[in-house]
């Protein structure tokens, strides 16, 4: 069929080319949608491939085969369509500078901010370690040993000094170092 100076069945926007024509069934199509379908090959023997619309065959032909008009139209699409993605990538690359630039200046004002503090941090700090550490113990804080556990602990230990002591004076002594050892819990 040749539908040469009709208009596109597809878009029915634009008059046919009739070198855009497909060599099983021979329907042409208008240059718009025709550059729309072509996709690149990359076969030795040809440069591009497309399929009929019509009869659903691929179509695969040389640049110097297609109409020069599709050609131009063919690679000014492609380069739009190239520089729209440019120009959107550019857009967020420099939306992300901005966001980058924006928390470096955070980070600059709060390491001035911890530097402008560190010395009084420091000295806060030093003060309330002198304090802790001078406070005396609460009573509860200290463990303190059940009379059994300070008994075995103790009289072993007087037992097995170097000095001879009998078990009736190490027993004494115990007694004597457990009353002692009572009063340092006491609250003053």
């Amino acid at each position: 069929m040749n539908n040469d100076g009709c208009e596109c069945v597809i878009c029915l926007d634009d008059i046919v080319n009739i070198k855009n024509n497909c060599k099983i069934c021979n329907n042409s199509i208008c240059n718009n949608c025709y550059f729309k379908m072509i996709d690149r090959t990359y076969d030795i023997n040809n440069d591009i491939i497309y399929t009929c619309p019509f009869c659903k065959n691929d179509n695969y032909k040389k640049w110097k085969d297609i109409d020069t008009t599709v050609i131009v139209d063919y690679f000014s699409a492609n380069e739009y369509e190239h520089k729209k993605e440019i120009i959107k990538f550019r857009n967020i690359i420099y939306d992300r500078d901005n966001e980058i630039i924006r928390l470096r200046n955070i980070i600059k004002l709060k390491k001035k901010e911890i530097d402008e503090n560190k010395e009084l941090i420091d000295s806060q700090s030093n003060i309330i370690n002198n304090i802790i550490l001078n406070l005396p113990k609460p009573p509860e804080a200290v463990k303190k040993l059940k009379y059994q556990e300070f008994y075995k602990i103790t009289y072993r230990n007087l037992r097995n000094s170097e000095t001879t002591i009998s078990p009736q004076e190490a027993m004494k002594s115990v007694s004597v170092l457990w009353r002692e050892y009572k009063k340092s819990f006491e609250v003053v």
